[in-house]
Formats: C-alpha cells, structure tokens, sequence
C-alpha cells in the first residue's frame, strides 16, 4: 500500500490526469481481486488523503485548484461565446471522434484548433450518435458488472479516464486532442484484444489471426507514416 500510494503521489505530480486513478484501482480490486469492502475503502482512502495532498501543493504553487476566471481567448478556450447546447453538443461530437479514432485511427493531427472540430448542437448527427454509444457502454457496464468483467474493466476505464480530458469536468483548453486519450486508449486496448481473443477461441482461429495481422500492419504503416511529421514545428505544422 505505501509503495503504491507514492507511486500514485508521483504520477499526479508528473502528470494530473492521473487523478482519476482515484476511481479506476478501487475498481480494479472490485472486479479482479477477492477483497473486503473495508480493504476497498481502505485504499480509496489512502488514495483519496494523497490527492488532497496533491491539490494542496498544486494550491500552493500556483494558487488555484482550477482557474475561474473565464479565458477570452478563443485560442485557449474555443467555447467563448457558445451556447450551453452548442458547448455540450461540441463536448459530444469531439467524444465520439475520440472513440473512432481509438478504432479507425485516421486522419491524423497534433492540435484540433478552432474550428477543425465544427460548432454543433444536439441536433448533429454525430452527437446523438456519441449520446447514444455512451450510454449504452455505461448501462451495458452496470448491467454485466459481474459477468463481463473485463469487458466492463475496459469500457469503464475508457470512460473514467476521459472525463478529465472532454471538457465536462473542467475545460482544457481546446476541443480535443490524440494525446489526451493516451491513458483512456488502454481501456480500450483491453476491450478490443479480449474480443479478439474471444471469438477467436469461439471460430475460425486462422481468420481472426489474419485480422490482428492485417491490423498490425496497417497501424505499423500508420505509424512510421506519422514519424517524420513530428521532426520539428515546420514538418508538424505543415502536416496539419
């Protein structure tokens, strides 16, 4: 427990993100290990005092938790102006580009500056769409909670650790990027290599190898692609 709470207190301290940490290994524990309640609670609290601790020190260097004062500047806050539908239906549209980019990852880009991702509202039909996977992914979690437990592991874990990053919980400053999900994409990881592994186990195994093997060499394609871009700002803002 020491051990893995400074572990926990170092990556908040190299990365804030980490702080929905907070939710995801009490989870964990629940669904993988034969644990007391009490011990859950235990840990969450241990992890809990070591957030307050962060906050405290983020508090003491640079005096706020989270900055109130509304940002002017579309360029680092490009809801300025918007109306809550059109905030929202923004937040909704940029999560479902989140989800197929974790499954399809193309076209790719370093920043979605205003506006590369469009002004909408509920009434866009990549909004309802994202309204609608995600919460079929919450329900189907809460419904198949202890039958589908790595399933319901890596959707969960996709949704706890994009919250910090979709502008609902706080605004970070821009509509979206690749890099926010970096954490969140784990979870999906998850989900997709235990389907794979599943069904092919369940049916032609040859073909579901050949699947993972034409995926592997696409996303290696996409990856030596990508490379080259980021050699320095030029090559970067060029591509983009």
């Amino acid at each position: 427990l020491i051990s893995a709470g400074l572990s926990f207190l170092f990556g908040l301290l190299a990365k804030e993100n980490v702080i929905t940490f907070l939710a995801v290994i009490p989870l964990a524990i629940l669904l993988f290990r034969k644990r007391s309640w009490s011990y859950i609670f235990l840990v969450g609290g241990i992890l809990f005092v070591i957030t307050l601790l962060y906050l405290f020190t983020r508090h003491s260097v640079i005096g706020y938790i989270i900055n109130e004062k509304e940002i002017q500047d579309i360029m680092n806050n490009p809801f300025v102006g918007m109306k809550t539908a059109e905030r929202y239906g923004t937040i909704g549209y940029t999560l479902f580009e989140y989800l197929r980019l974790s499954i399809f990852p193309h076209p790719l880009t370093h920043d979605y500056y205003p506006f590369h991702i469009p002004k909408v509202d509920f009434s866009h039909w990549k909004v309802m769409l994202s309204v609608l996977i995600h919460m079929v992914l919450l329900v189907f979690s809460l419904v198949r909670f202890n039958k589908n437990r790595i399933v319901v592991f890596g959707i969960l874990f996709y949704l706890i650790t994009i919250s910090i990053v979709s502008n609902v919980v706080v605004s970070v400053g821009t509509f979206m990027n690749e890099r926010f999900i970096f954490m969140a994409s784990m979870g999906m990881c998850l989900v997709l290599a235990y389907l794979l592994y599943h069904f092919s186990t369940k049916t032609n195994q040859k073909i579901w190898m050949g699947i993972l093997g034409l995926v592997l060499i696409l996303f290696t394609a996409k990856t030596l692609m990508r490379v080259p871009v980021w050699e320095n700002a030029l090559t970067l803002n060029t591509a983009a």
